[in-house]
C-alpha cells in the first residue's frame, strides 16, 4: 500500500526556540509570558538571529519603562577595554564599564 504522510514537522530552530521556551517556563513558573519571550529571543546562539540591544529594549516586556526621550544610542560600538582575565566586583565591573562609555 502506498506510505502515509504526516503533517510536516516544524523547522528545526522553531522546535529548539519552542523546546527552549518551555524549558524556560519549567525553570521560572512564576516569570510572565513576554518576559519568557524575551529571554528566549536573547539567549540564541546564534548573533545574526539574536537580538540587539536596541530591539530588546523595544521588546514589549520593557514598554513600561520605556520612554523615548531618554533614549540614547552609542555612535559607534563600545570598546571593552576590561581584562576578562580579572574578576571584578559586579560595582567596579559596572563603574568600569559607565566610565568607559561615558567617555564616547
Amino acid at each position: 500500500s502506498a506510505p502515509t504522510f504526516l503533517s510536516p514537522r516544524p523547522t528545526l530552530s522553531r522546535e529548539n526556540s519552542m523546546r527552549k521556551r518551555n524549558v524556560l517556563m519549567e525553570m521560572l513558573p512564576n516569570v510572565p509570558a513576554d518576559a519568557l519571550e524575551l529571554l528566549s529571543a536573547l539567549l540564541v546562539f546564534n548573533p545574526k538571529k539574536r537580538l540587539t540591544a536596541e530591539q530588546a529594549l523595544n521588546h514589549r516586556y520593557f514598554s513600561m519603562f520605556h520612554n523615548s526621550n531618554f533614549v540614547v544610542t552609542a555612535p559607534t560600538a563600545l570598546p571593552f577595554p576590561l581584562n576578562c582575565n580579572i574578576r571584578y566586583s559586579v560595582d567596579e565591573y559596572r563603574d568600569r564599564l559607565f566610565q568607559e562609555a561615558a567617555k564616547v
